[in-house]
């Protein structure tokens, strides 16, 4: 990952979550290829009573595949394989975070284009206090083999 050393939040939950409709039907792969963005894991950073009491699963979950079709879109067609961490914060009256985390040979245009794609979202808001989550994706240049 980046060299930067943030003080990480302790996972409370992680899941491997499975959203078919996340997965945008103009990047499906070829049969015996690899989808070329797959997410592989969400970890909730955010104690569950404190997750419950502030946003319905249906909210989060809508949200979190709004920036999968965003991440699958910009880098659908990436030359190169990298992995792709972004932590997102949730507040109450503020619009939310994103901080992007990258290993392997990320394009610094598709990141920041993944960036304002992101700050284009239409903001979900928690009820009193911050949600914080973590989504994991793996990019592999497109004809990659399974």
């Amino acid at each position: 990952m980046n060299s930067k050393k943030a003080k990480q939040p302790k996972p409370v939950q992680a899941f491997r979550l499975h959203m078919p409709a996340a997965q945008p039907k103009t990047h499906a792969a070829a049969p015996g290829m690899q989808p070329s963005v797959v997410m592989n894991m969400v970890t909730l950073l955010t104690p569950e009573q404190q997750l419950s009491a502030n946003i319905t699963p249906h909210q989060l979950g809508s949200y979190i595949e709004l920036i999968s079709v965003r991440v699958q879109t910009i880098f659908a067609d990436s030359p190169t394989a990298c992995g792709l961490l972004l932590d997102v914060t949730l507040r109450a009256e503020a619009k939310p975070s994103l901080m992007i985390r990258h290993q392997g040979e990320a394009d610094q245009a598709r990141l920041q284009a993944l960036h304002e794609a992101f700050q284009l979202l239409v903001p979900t808001h928690t009820r009193r206090d911050r949600v914080v989550f973590r989504i994991h994706f793996v990019v592999t240049p497109q004809g990659g083999q399974t």
